[in-house]
């Protein structure tokens, strides 16, 4: 990622969607900055988000840095007229945004408004809900007009792969190029839909982690997992570890009546990991069978490599393939030297962002 993220507090779209239906549910509107960053060979172009509220201050933390100065400025613009703005920072840029770190680093910015009107907020409370469901969606704005202006031809548009799932496009035609084109796209584009300009940004859930076990080094996991962008799942059979207050990074806390059907209802593809840390160790085994019976891109479970190894090994004489118990990260983590809950944790996660980061082709993964 370029160093113009290190001094500029943005965040992830699917993080951003909170922050956006905690203001439109509040009846508050707010400025968005999708900021696109350039693509380079062997790395994974992430986007990222700046938000802005009407007293013209970023929302949430704040680092200072040329880029989120740079947005602030848009923003106001965009305060005043309602339009939204469209800027290539592609080329030389200015120098400004050369100092700033933001020429070569960022090819554009699509910066608008969002009014609290009841289509708005159906629309983005249906992209969070969709979000924490791990689905994903296809979002068409309007580059052309303000939000709430320009008639029913400019409204902003939700898509999912069989078409409108909130607002419209003016024709069956837009919605199929809508489609086809965000389909292909790995970033957000700028496009001509029925003669008018858009921006077509995939809003792609975050990986899921599912982490078996509520006990100390599990919330160290979810803390920094949650940190590292993963979707952070606790399940565990004991209400008393098992909660939101012990858990308040997670996006989801379930108490299990027993550790015997943990992914009931659940489909894990490989996006998905799986951390294997029961209490005592006492449910191990009944969760790593389980685990092996999912498509989980990655299963690690806790445990001193005799004693670990071995817990891996009884679920291999229950019938599983070689190859199936060899998906198997025992001991879980990198080998960092760590001693404490604090290493493992951080071992455990440095081992989730490698095996994401191998799977999405990024540079060094």
């Amino acid at each position: 990622m370029s160093n113009i993220f290190h001094d500029n507090m943005t965040v992830a779209p699917a993080v951003a969607m909170r922050t956006v239906n905690d203001f439109l549910g509040r009846g508050q509107a707010l400025v968005v900055a999708t900021i696109v960053p350039v693509a380079k060979p062997g790395a994974l172009a992430a986007t990222a988000k700046l938000l802005v509220d009407r007293g013209g201050r970023i929302a949430g933390e704040t680092e200072g840095g040329g880029l989120e100065r740079r947005v602030l400025a848009e923003a106001a613009q965009v305060w005043a007229t309602g339009l939204p703005r469209l800027l290539d920072c592609s080329g030389l840029g200015s120098v400004t945004d050369r100092e700033a770190g933001i020429a070569g680093s960022i090819e554009r910015i699509f910066v608008e408004r969002l009014a609290p009107e009841a289509r708005t907020v159906t629309l983005f409370r249906l992209l969070g809900e969709r979000l924490a469901r791990g689905l994903p969606s296809l979002l068409v704005s309007p580059a052309g007009v303000g939000d709430g202006a320009g008639g029913q031809g400019a409204a902003r548009c939700l898509l999912g792969p069989q078409g409108v799932l909130a607002g419209h496009l003016p024709t069956a035609a837009g919605v199929a190029q809508a489609l086809r084109l965000g389909g292909e796209a790995t970033a957000p584009v700028d496009v001509v839909l029925d003669g008018a300009p858009y921006f077509l940004e995939p809003v792609l859930p975050r990986d899921p982690v599912y982490i078996l076990g509520a006990g100390r080094v599990g919330r160290l996991v979810a803390r920094l997992a949650a940190l590292a962008g993963f979707r952070v799942v606790i399940l565990d059979d004991d209400p008393g570890y098992a909660s939101t207050e012990r858990f308040p990074q997670a996006d989801e806390v379930v108490v299990l009546d027993d550790f015997q059907d943990c992914f009931a209802g659940r489909s894990l593809g490989a996006e998905a990991s799986v951390v294997v840390m029961t209490r005592g160790h006492a449910h191990d085994t009944a969760v790593l069978a389980q685990a092996l019976g999912t498509g989980a891109g990655y299963i690690g479970m806790m445990g001193c490599k005799a004693d670990g190894l071995a817990r891996v090994a009884q679920v291999g004489q229950d019938g599983f393939a070689p190859e199936a118990v060899a998906r198997v990260h025992c001991p879980i983590g990198l080998p960092i030297g760590g001693a404490t809950p604090e290493e493992t944790a951080l071992s455990v996660v440095a081992q989730l962002v490698l095996v994401r980061s191998r799977r999405l082709g990024r540079r060094g993964g």
